[in-house]
């Protein structure tokens, strides 16, 4: 099995660094951003009840990304068509980059499936006023910050979707109502992000999480010009890697077909996916800093689902 091949360069970097040391050190020393805290925390006691094995250390990432097939499945089932869940939900695991991921000791599997989990609550949370739903919400988007800083991109993609919906699906006082609930979210989460980052605050410093060499601004022109290259690599290189050439275009396409189809395919009037595509670019070039070509692996299920909807939407108006 994958999950006891020998490690790669960063999850070594990762155990020797902070996950073998006590929790002390391990979630408050932070002088390289391979330090994934939620993960951190999460490898240190799966070594302590298994013992010291690579797969112990994969383990927690390994549960993570079993998750998320199945809430692959519900997003599908959410926002389109119980068909395009489990067509989504095969694309997903005959991935390559999410089977690598998936035994990969970070917490990019976290972050993929919390980015889905909100998803799921998002939609119910468009239409309910539910306190004990926008406090998870909240608690959500702050694991998913404190277990990788580039989560921002997810976090920020599906609040600023879940905003819209709210702005633009109801009026006068459902609104109003959803907007306070959606503020108490927002301020739980920095509270909560502040909270998992504070020991790195007080031993390491703030300079440390803002301004690494990671994520140290680059030139605006170089990045806006070097953009639009990096989401190709992304999606075609990347997200499609083995599959047949075929296979790719016809995935490319289909994910067109079902974002211009939206309305007619989903209940939501703001599709989650339009967002992704915005959000977090811009993100970048407000930053400037051009990040891992990983840090957009949340989006794969996502795009997946999209996808599919695409397909049988194709597919159904050929049949007419």
């Amino acid at each position: 099995l994958y999950i006891s091949t020998p490690m790669a360069i960063d999850e070594a970097m990762t155990y020797d660094s902070f996950v073998r040391f006590p929790l002390s050190r391990g979630l408050t020393d932070y002088w390289s951003t391979n330090n994934h805290l939620i993960h951190t925390l999460l490898s240190h006691i799966s070594l302590a009840l298994f013992g010291p094995q690579e797969w112990g250390v994969r383990l927690p990432a390994f549960i993570f990304s079993l998750l998320v097939l199945p809430m692959t499945y519900i997003v599908g089932l959410r926002l389109y068509s119980r068909n395009a869940a489990l067509l989504a939900t095969a694309l997903v695991t005959a991935s390559v980059l999410m089977i690598e991921y998936s035994v990969n000791a970070r917490g990019y599997s976290l972050g993929t499936l919390i980015f889905l989990a909100q998803i799921v609550l998002g939609w119910r949370l468009r239409t309910q006023l539910n306190r004990l739903g926008w406090g998870l919400f909240g608690v959500l988007s702050a694991v998913s910050l404190a277990t990788i800083p580039t989560m921002l991109y997810a976090v920020a993609s599906v609040e600023i979707w879940l905003f819209l919906s709210i702005v633009l699906e109801h009026r006068g006082r459902e609104r109003s109502q959803r907007l306070r609930y959606f503020v108490f979210a927002g301020v739980l989460t920095v509270a909560l992000t502040a909270f998992f980052y504070s020991g790195v605050l007080i031993v390491s410093g703030l300079d440390r999480i803002i301004a690494n060499r990671f994520v140290l601004p680059q030139g605006f022109r170089g990045v806006v010009s070097a953009l639009p290259n990096h989401i190709v690599e992304i999606v075609w290189k990347t997200w499609n890697e083995d599959f047949p050439a075929l296979l790719d275009w016809l995935t490319l396409g289909a994910f067109v077909a079902g974002l211009a189809a939206h309305r007619r395919l989903s209940r939501g009037v703001v599709p989650v996916a339009l967002v992704v595509l915005i959000v977090p670019p811009s993100i970048v070039v407000v930053q400037r800093v051009m990040p891992y070509i990983r840090s957009w692996q949340f989006a794969i299920p996502l795009y997946f689902v999209v996808a599919a909807a695409g397909f049988l939407f194709i597919v159904q108006r050929l049949a007419r």
